[in-house]
């Protein structure tokens, strides 16, 4: 693992410890986490953490998951000592510049997974209003899952964020999607010829090419695109 991997890990611990250390308890942290007591010291000492896990830590302070995975967050708007944020110019200022899109109890794997219309949200994930709309994207349109595994190792990392346009449902270009094949969900690069054939592959090259032939795109079912995971994609 590079420096940077390396820095950028202990600072994500650094800021998990932060949240954690929010509860009154870590009992009661592990009670909200969704975990045990002795698997949330894990995660406190720096062992990996779920994504989604996270999330339910942050949910109860109405903490920013956009500012545990990157530090990019403005303190005075994402302050950790302010365990509910109240009516404030900053709140307002907060509505106006960001944009809340629904993070889905959903791991797709780079494995299995399913997406329903019953998937459960588990909290938001800010991002600035501007950047959203300067990409064309509709917030509406927008869902944070998790990515798990290490087929897209390089481009989208195990525990990431993956924020997936649902009004793309269809192959129109090369791209990364998300798609159900075979009862699997699952998160790869695709790419549509002119017959109709799909062409899935993996960023790490251990993992084969899965050619999706005419007569089975029936089995493929493309959710959306992924267009952010750390960065654009």
């Amino acid at each position: 693992m590079s420096s940077d991997n390396n820095e950028k890990k202990d600072a994500i611990t650094h800021r998990i410890r932060e949240v954690i250390d929010l509860y009154p308890s870590r009992t009661e942290a592990a009670e909200s986490a969704g975990c045990s007591y002795q698997q949330l010291m894990r995660y406190y000492s720096g062992n990996p953490i779920k994504f989604d896990v996270v999330a339910r830590l942050c949910q109860r302070f109405s903490l920013s998951l956009d500012w545990v995975w990157t530090g990019k967050e403005p303190e005075e708007l994402f302050g950790l000592q302010a365990k509910k944020r109240e009516a404030s110019p900053d709140t307002d200022k907060f509505e106006n510049s960001f944009v809340k899109i629904p993070v889905f109890d959903v791991r797709v794997s780079m494995g299995h997974g399913s997406w329903g219309d019953d998937e459960q949200k588990i909290s938001d994930l800010a991002f600035r209003r501007d950047w959203i709309r300067a990409q064309g994207w509709n917030p509406e349109k927008l869902a944070v899952v998790t990515a798990v595994g290490n087929s897209m190792e390089g481009i989208i990392e195990s525990g990431s964020p993956v924020l997936v346009d649902l009004s793309q449902p269809t192959i129109n270009d090369a791209g990364i999607y998300v798609a159900r094949l075979d009862d699997h969900l699952i998160i790869k690069h695709m790419q549509r010829d002119i017959d109709g054939t799909v062409y899935i592959t993996s960023n790490n090259p251990a993992y084969r090419e899965i050619v999706v032939s005419p007569d089975r795109l029936g089995d493929l079912h493309i959710v959306g695109r992924a267009v952010w995971s750390d960065r654009k994609l």
